[in-house]
């Protein structure tokens, strides 16, 4: 009797809610029309649509003879909500729910874009207006890419499938959730730390531990993250917080260090494993990081002997702003600085012991004889933000975020503005200010409006932005490289190289991993830049970063060369594949990327001829075959790094 009673009110509050069916027949057959999906069909009655699901067998009168049932949208709808909260729990019934929840979002999308196609309306790209007002849970294919490109590397089918069949909400989900079980994560970081290890180098010293650790073994480890995640947001959100959090690796000393190596390390997992998580949280343990310690001084300042640089990026850079982006009015004044000094001071080199081998290496520690205790005035005349005391840093960290009136504004506006389009409104940013404070600084409230904003999907935020070379090289990357490296063997020479390739490749164009130039970051990227000077990328396209992007694309292609790839199989060419379709094929699959004619014309041209080497003025006729791996190998890497250097394929 349990058991019935239960599988009634799973009925109830699970199933959808179907009308009982209504007989088509000659009498009533003018209200129903067909749909591309054969099991559903529309009923018009006056200007109300209404999707249905169809039973029975056709005859030949088309939908005569056959049951309409129609769906209630509202208790589908009502279904969903229910859903989404118990797919949140762990365990067993969470996993249950989710699953039912997919195949409910998946039936609402379906009734979404049948109602859409009955109405002979249809979805339409990027109709977005520049607010955040929820978007329109039907998506195109052109708009699935087109968040997936912005911000996840291009995405992974998965995702794709997601966003189609699922819905808006379903794909942010999956971007800012993720998609992985807690095994299947696991088994992720587990094999990601196999690969961080190929990087690790053997020290000369003979007092040293048996490896240490450089900037480029993180820089290769974090690329393998970068191209195999399924989770390609989360890696896309770290690489924006490396540059925010601007740190760089290579400048502080400590590769091939055996006391200072493990900070490296320690340095990239912080901006990871706080990518999607807390922006206060990942602010306040920048001050016990050992790389940021070292690149801004803040070790050394003291009581005894303040070091301003730490103190004057925590707010210029990190959590403020020199003047508000909006009414460009200073935060802050000298005296700020100097008070801000007083306040982070007392943080020092300490030990702490390396889990991975077990010996001792760099950490650091706050040391109250080292701190300095004069009470100051910091923010004097700013409403709401003036401050007098001896503040620890953890209490003025705090005091900036949620006092200041220009700081969460500030925070909103860059990671917004990057993801969206540079120069985002100002209600826009003070809108999602107040869901940051709100929400204690959690980013994922924040993002997951965001990119489900009509904003989104704006003319403006449509290519509003040039891809940075690691956004871009990723991007090709994530399209074709191959998916069933081993770790084993030699990690330099052998298949750990292979993803040092791709990072030279960045390096080449002007954007070198974990290690950008200054305190600024990278000027050229996209809303990168302060003091009220909106950027679009455009200097990631000067025509020698173009050039070099071009080299650096060769580059990598020579080390997916030497892993003996089948060009061929990557881009589906066959024996009855038309050079204009190969063509086109390497286009889509790498930059989701439609040629002009005149395009077209030149990579085909390239493909059917080539240089004699005997006489450099001749062109001679070239047969495309795709069977030959000399051809392939001659053309085929030829042929995608020039697309990279179209100005459409760069941008984001």
């Amino acid at each position: 009797m349990v058991r019935y009673l239960s599988l009634i009110v799973f009925a109830a509050t699970v199933l959808p809610s179907y009308a009982m069916g209504e007989k088509i027949n000659a009498g009533n057959a003018s209200n129903f029309s067909e749909t591309t999906n054969s099991k559903w069909a529309c009923k018009t009655a006056g200007e109300v649509i209404t999707v249905g699901q169809l039973k029975g067998k056709r005859t030949k009168g088309g939908l005569i003879g056959k049951t309409f049932r129609s769906i209630n949208e509202d208790k589908l709808s009502r279904q969903i909500t229910k859903l989404e909260q118990k797919a949140d729990r762990s365990g067993k019934k969470g996993r249950k729910a989710a699953k039912q929840l997919a195949k409910k979002r998946e039936m609402q999308i379906t009734m979404q874009r049948l109602k859409q196609e009955c109405s002979g309306e249809g979805p339409s790209d990027f109709a977005g207006d520049p607010t955040l007002q929820p978007y329109g849970e039907v998506l195109t294919l052109a708009e699935v890419n087109h968040i997936l490109d912005k911000v996840a590397f291009g995405g992974t089918d998965e995702l794709r499938a997601i966003g189609l069949n699922q819905g808006l909400t379903a794909l942010v989900d999956a971007l800012v959730d993720g998609v992985y079980t807690s095994a299947e994560r696991q088994a992720f970081e587990n094999t990601a730390a196999q690969w961080e290890a190929l990087g690790r180098h053997q020290p000369d010293d003979s007092n040293a531990p048996e490896e240490v650790w450089t900037t480029r073994s993180v820089q290769g480890g974090e690329m393998w993250r970068m191209v195999h995640s399924r989770e390609p947001f989360k890696e896309w959100m770290a690489l924006q917080l490396s540059a925010h959090f601007a740190t760089n690796l290579d400048a502080i000393g400590f590769s091939y260090d055996w006391f200072r190596s493990y900070g490296l390390k320690l340095h990239v997992d912080l901006i990871r494993d706080h990518a999607l998580g807390n922006f206060r949280d990942l602010a306040l343990a920048m001050f016990t990081d050992p790389a940021m310690n070292y690149w801004l001084g803040n070790k050394d300042n003291s009581a005894e002997s303040p070091n301003q640089n730490y103190a004057r990026e925590l707010l210029e850079l990190f959590t403020l702003g020199a003047i508000h982006p909006y009414t460009l009015l200073p935060n802050y004044g000298e005296d700020t600085i100097v008070a801000a000094t007083g306040f982070v001071s007392g943080f020092q080199e300490d030990v702490q012991i390396d889990p991975y081998f077990q010996n001792q290496q760099i950490d650091i520690s706050f040391f109250s004889g080292a701190k300095d205790s004069t009470s100051r005035t910091a923010f004097a005349g700013i409403s709401g933000a003036e401050i007098s005391g001896n503040l620890s840093a953890r209490d003025f960290l705090d005091h900036v975020l949620y006092n200041h009136p220009g700081s969460a504004i500030y925070v909103a506006e860059r990671i917004a503005g990057n993801m969206l389009y540079p120069g985002i409104s100002q209600s826009m940013a003070e809108e999602l200010a107040r869901d940051l404070t709100t929400n204690g600084f959690d980013l994922k409230p924040m993002l997951k409006k965001v990119m489900k904003s009509q904003a989104m999907f704006s003319a403006l935020a449509n290519d509003s932005c040039m891809a940075s070379p690691v956004e871009q090289f990723v991007k090709t990357a994530r399209r074709i490289w191959p998916t069933n490296l081993t770790v084993a063997g030699d990690g330099w020479s052998g298949n750990f190289g292979s993803y040092l390739s791709i990072v030279d490749a960045a390096a080449l164009a002007g954007q070198s991993l974990f290690a950008p130039p200054s305190v600024f970051g990278w000027k050229r990227s996209c809303n990168i830049n302060r003091n009220g000077v909106l950027a679009h990328g455009e200097e990631w396209v000067s025509a020698q970063l173009i050039l070099q992007r071009s080299h650096g694309c060769a580059q990598m292609f020579n080390s997916l060369n030497a892993l003996e790839q089948n060009y061929a199989r990557i881009f589906g060419l066959t024996s009855s594949t038309t050079t204009e379709a190969a063509v086109q094929a390497i286009a889509s699959k790498v930059y989701d990327l439609t040629l002009s004619v005149e395009e077209q014309e030149l990579f085909v041209h390239f493909l059917t001829h080539y240089t004699d080497n005997s006489d450099p003025d001749s062109l001679v006729e070239l047969e495309p075959r795709w069977d030959r791996e000399w051809y392939l190998r001659m053309k085929i890497p030829a042929v995608v790094c020039a697309m990279g250097t179209i100005y459409r394929s760069t941008l984001r």
